[in-house]
């Protein structure tokens, strides 16, 4: 995921909302793997902690293109999850890395499969860059690799 979002920015906390798209690839249980584009938005809620620490919170939902491999899925994947990001000095532009874990559900159709829904734990790292525009108006910009 990639991402350049506009950023609320108080004292302490900061919020965004993000628009990303990716590749899932799912592995069935009769080991027949497949794959889907996804388009959605991430919501997040980042508080500073000190000590160049913050915790993100997100929850982010996807529309997935099931005309692809998988034409079983129903409905969009949510996700919720959590990053904590290191940051360096805090400057016009500053720097951080993030580290995290989350989870989403993925409905899926009960007639073909024993369950309906898909669970999937993921953890994330990734790296960014924060520009300060104003006081209260930061642009950020990050990388992540998810699995």
């Amino acid at each position: 995921m990639t991402c350049v979002s506009p950023t609320v920015f108080g004292s302490s906390f900061w919020i965004d909302i993000i628009s990303d798209s990716a590749t899932r690839t799912f592995s069935a249980i009769n080991e027949v793997d497949a794959s889907a584009d996804a388009t959605g938005i991430r919501l997040r809620f980042t508080l500073d902690t000190g000590d160049n620490r913050a915790i993100e919170r997100y929850f982010s939902s996807y529309d997935i293109d099931s005309a692809t491999d998988i034409d079983t899925i129903e409905d969009n994947e949510i996700e919720l999850g959590a990053n904590l990001l290191i940051l360096g000095a805090p400057s016009t532009f500053t720097p951080f890395a993030e580290f995290g874990a989350g989870y989403g559900i993925v409905p899926i159709d009960p007639t073909v499969f024993s369950d309906d829904s898909i669970l999937n734990v993921h953890l994330n790292v990734g790296a960014g860059l924060k520009l300060m525009v104003s006081e209260n108006f930061h642009l950020v910009g990050n990388i992540e690799v998810i699995y």
